[in-house]
């Protein structure tokens, strides 16, 4: 199996490298005809950049037979909560999967803005845009409507272990398990 991780801010700046769609492409290309397993652990970061990894690996998805799983290790937020739909979104096949302490944050775009009135006109509508592009994403993996996720992503909400899987946006969740006979003990113990 071919591990990707997605374990630091989406897009390069001027004090770190990150995560590139062009990092994705080589990473995906490289596992040839295994499994592959994207871990995800990120803060988010770029749309720009968010938006060429998730079709990246829609594209992957479409012209490979890979199964691919997502596994939100610690954190999906902001742009990183989009790329972790990306393959389940060509292929139902394709889970995703949290641990039971795992976070996913959802929020509307951020953008820094330079300029006269026209200027910010024009960066607010390109944001309400990108806004319903994503809730149109997350709709589509939670069958909820874009209404009820632009509500949410204008509150900036964060789901928590469990709750990821109960709002849609995961197919299943890893609790910590304890052997079957530290559990039988554990039972004795406190009977």
């Amino acid at each position: 199996m071919k591990e990707i991780l997605i374990n630091k801010q989406i897009g390069s700046d001027w004090w770190e490298e990150g995560i590139t769609s062009e990092f994705v492409r080589n990473e995906l290309n490289a596992a040839g005809e295994d499994d592959i397993r994207i871990t995800i652990d990120s803060p988010g970061g770029s749309v720009w950049d968010c938006i060429g990894i998730y079709n990246t690996i829609r594209d992957f998805c479409r012209n490979h037979k890979n199964k691919i799983t997502t596994y939100i290790q610690g954190m999906a937020a902001s742009s990183a909560s989009v790329i972790a739909l990306a393959a389940s979104s060509v292929n139902s096949e394709n889970k995703i999967i949290v641990e039971d302490n795992s976070v996913y944050m959802i929020h509307k775009v951020w953008q820094v803005v330079i300029g006269n009135e026209e200027d910010m006109s024009e960066a607010s509508e390109a944001m309400k845009k990108l806004d319903n592009l994503f809730a149109a994403t997350y709709s589509k993996k939670t069958g909820r409507s874009n209404k009820e996720l632009l509500k949410e992503m204008g509150a900036e909400t964060w789901l928590y272990g469990e709750e990821i899987v109960k709002e849609g946006f995961a197919d299943e969740v890893i609790s910590a398990n304890e052997t079957k006979d530290e559990s039988e003990e554990n039972i004795l113990t406190l009977a």
